[in-house]
């Protein structure tokens, strides 16, 4: 409604513009710089200075002027060409047709083509209009896309550009309050992962170390075990003893008789003291598993697996 009024006058009357220069006032920002204030009001520092001789000294609360080009209302019986008001009036209206564009893929949710459509009317139309719509949705499309850093930036452009309403102005300073604090969340955030990183990486770096200063001792210990095994063995072969031990630490024993190839229901002895597995009902008889021998059936005694 507010762009068709601005047409509907603009046809009515014979209105001229001409390029003027305000001056407005700006205190400087905690993290702002001469060069930063300068490319947020599309000046130049050269500029900047030329409106603030007395600027000896740059730092934070500090008042300065800058120098605003907009568009001055003048008579139409001036000497300038007609031909001014209805180039003006296509570049408003060209511009606000742009703006309806990016204020549907707004409406869509769709931040990101928006977002490039209001910087692109930013680009193509500043010097000429003030731009304060695009701005405004420049501004809220970075809150929505939660990009924090750049949301700081665009909210406070709007926040210090007199251009803007006071009714974007004041929403997007509550706006910019939360994303200073989204904002530091964020770098909290970051810090710890990168710090939970540097102790997990430090972690390894000692584990690695250590097992690696380990590695002869643990195949000392290994050499000296299998030393022992072969001992033993030995010994058993010797004594006479029973190669159970040996068995025992093959990796092809009985499952049966678990490498001692005895009988695993008689436990070698050949009798069995029941009438389950024997024959006849005298009590005491040969063991029906093993047929009496005292062997395992399944290894044949040998205590390895067939």
């Amino acid at each position: 409604m507010k762009r068709f009024f601005v047409i509907i006058l603009l046809s009515l009357f014979t209105i001229t513009y001409i390029c003027g220069q305000e001056i407005k006032k700006h205190v400087v920002q905690r993290g702002e710089t001469l060069e930063s204030i300068a490319k947020n009001y599309n000046i130049s520092p050269t500029e900047l200075r030329n409106v603030n001789n007395d600027m000896e000294i740059f730092y934070t609360g500090l008042e300065i002027n800058i120098p605003i080009k907009k568009p001055t209302v003048v008579s139409n019986r001036t000497e300038l060409s007609p031909n001014s008001d209805e180039q003006f009036l296509k570049t408003l209206t060209a511009y606000m047709n742009d703006c309806e564009i990016a204020d549907k893929l707004f409406e869509a949710r769709n931040y990101s083509k928006a977002q490039k459509q209001y910087q692109q009317i930013i680009r193509k139309y500043n010097g000429v209009l003030s731009c304060e719509e695009a701005l405004y949705g420049n501004a809220l499309c970075s809150y929505n896309r939660e990009k924090w850093k750049s949301a700081i930036k665009d909210l406070s452009i709007v926040v210090n550009n007199e251009d803007c309403s006071q009714e974007q102005r004041n929403h997007c300073k509550k706006l910019l309050v939360k994303a200073q604090s989204y904002r530091d969340q964020q770098l909290e955030n970051r810090n710890n992962l990168w710090g939970g990183l540097f102790l997990t990486a430090a972690t390894v770096g000692v584990a690695y170390m250590n097992a690696k200063s380990g590695s002869k001792p643990t195949s000392g210990t290994l050499t000296s075990n299998t030393s022992t095994i072969s001992d033993s063995n030995d010994s058993s072969t010797d004594n006479g003893g029973s190669s159970e031990q040996t068995f025992k630490k093959s990796s092809k024993v009985c499952r049966r008789c678990n490498g001692g190839g005895k009988c695993f229901s008689c436990h070698g002895k050949g009798i069995r003291t029941d009438n389950h597995f024997g024959t006849g009902v005298d009590p005491t008889h040969d063991c029906g598993v093993c047929g009496g021998d005292g062997k395992c059936p399944s290894c044949n005694g040998t205590g390895k697996q067939s």
